[in-house]
This record gives C-alpha cells, sequence and structure tokens, in this order.
C-alpha cells in the first residue's frame, strides 16, 4: 500500500471494504464455528460446516416469531422463519433456517437498504468492480426458483448497475435473496451503486423525453384518434 494515501470504509457493518485510491482491499467474515475466513458466496465454513448468518448478524437487531408454514424455501422445501427487524416502523422478513436466504415482501428490500445505508460513500468504480467481481462464481448456472408463497416459477433479473446481485422476483409477491446478497446489495449502494445506477438512467430518460418532445403532431380524428389515445401514439 503506498504511504499517504486516503483509505476509509465503507459499508454496513458485514463484511467491511478498505478502499484507497490504488486498490480495494476486502475484509471478509469470519465462521462463528472455527473463525475461519468464510467464503464470499456462501454462509457455510469450508473448515468446519457450521453455517452462518452472514445477512443479518452484527448488522441489525432482530428477532426471531415463529416458523410460517404458509411459505416455504424454494431450495429446501422447508418453512420459512418469520424474524421482526427493528427498523421504524418494524419489518418482518422471511428466512430459511438451513440455507439463509431471505424472502422480502414487496418493497421491503428497497426500504431495507434505504434505512441501513443513509449516506453512502461518493461513487467509487474500483469498489463496485470488487464488488462484482466477488459475487461471480466459475461455472455458475442460472437457476429458476418458485416463489414461496404462490409457488410459481420466479423471474430472474439483475438489480441495479454493476451489483454482480441477481435477484428471484415474483411480480404478485416479493423478491428472493441468496445468503450473503443482502450483504452485497449493502455493500454495493456504500460504494455508490445506486447513485451510479441513477446517472446511468437519467441521460436515457432525458432523450426519449426530447426524442418525444421533437415528433412531428399529426391531426387524427375518428377511430385512429382513439386508437392514437390508448395507445399514446404521437
Amino acid at each position: 500500500m503506498i504511504k499517504n494515501q486516503p483509505i476509509y470504509v465503507i459499508g454496513f457493518p458485514f463484511r467491511s471494504i478498505l478502499v484507497s485510491r490504488s486498490a480495494v482491499y476486502l475484509i471478509m467474515a469470519n465462521c462463528r464455528g472455527c473463525a475461519a475466513p468464510l467464503p464470499t458466496n456462501n454462509p457455510r465454513c469450508e473448515y468446519c460446516g457450521v453455517y452462518n448468518d452472514i445477512d443479518l448478524s452484527g448488522g441489525f437487531s432482530y428477532r426471531e416469531l415463529s416458523q410460517n408454514q404458509t411459505r416455504f424455501c424454494p431450495h429446501c422445501e422447508i418453512p420459512l422463519s418469520a424474524f421482526k427487524l427493528a427498523l421504524t416502523p418494524p419489518l418482518t422478513i422471511d428466512r430459511c433456517r438451513q440455507c439463509f436466504g431471505l424472502f422480502f415482501d414487496l418493497n421491503e428490500l428497497a426500504r431495507i437498504l434505504a434505512e441501513a445505508v443513509t449516506q453512502p460513500q461518493p461513487i467509487n468504480r474500483i469498489a463496485l468492480d470488487n464488488i462484482a467481481k466477488a459475487r461471480f462464481r466459475t461455472g455458475q448456472t442460472g437457476k429458476y426458483v418458485r416463489c414461496p408463497v404462490c409457488r410459481a416459477f420466479m423471474g430472474r433479473s439483475n438489480y441495479g448497475y454493476k451489483s454482480g446481485v441477481v435477484i428471484d422476483r415474483c411480480a404478485a409477491h416479493g423478491i428472493w435473496l441468496d445468503a450473503g446478497e443482502l450483504r452485497h446489495l449493502l455493500e454495493w449502494k456504500s460504494a455508490g451503486g445506486e447513485m451510479l445506477m441513477q446517472q446511468r438512467s437519467a441521460p436515457a430518460k432525458i432523450n426519449s423525453s426530447s426524442a418525444r418532445a421533437s415528433r412531428p403532431v399529426i391531426k387524427r380524428s375518428g377511430l385512429l384518434a382513439k386508437l392514437a389515445e390508448l395507445f399514446d401514439f404521437q
């Protein structure tokens, strides 16, 4: 490390990221069983086999309520457990006791990101690149899983630009995150990922509005006018 370089810590208190102008240093979480460093994408320790809570522990105050007999883990096929997070107002989410995956009802994930990271750092592309690379696993293949509520297959999509996280989303019920993905999204937002995503989407919206404004106005009547109004044609 070069002397006299500014270094700061970003991220919610899970795994910290030390950032300088020339490098990014990821400080890994440790296993609760043997204190060995945990793999980036896996809550299971490679040394002792203990599963670790790498998303909620250390970052949120919470308590377990009960098992939800109507919602099932899409991977383990066991009932999810309900957890109440000490937010204002409190928020209840579901978690699998076995694989530690999390299920969020509609809009709950956005709320957690907003309340957990209130003052993100300026956009740091080095940190964002490393966060995205940390999610990549060689030979990884996409797998469609079922919604914990309705059991229909969920869609898969990238969450934000350079987050490296592919979420499973049911349009009717919510979002499923595998263990470790919430932590990565918090690190992504802390490194300015959400601000970068907003910057990238703003020019596209402006260009779209300008293109619509520059179209010639064509006067229509009768059936054509109703069709133009229905489909928002100019």
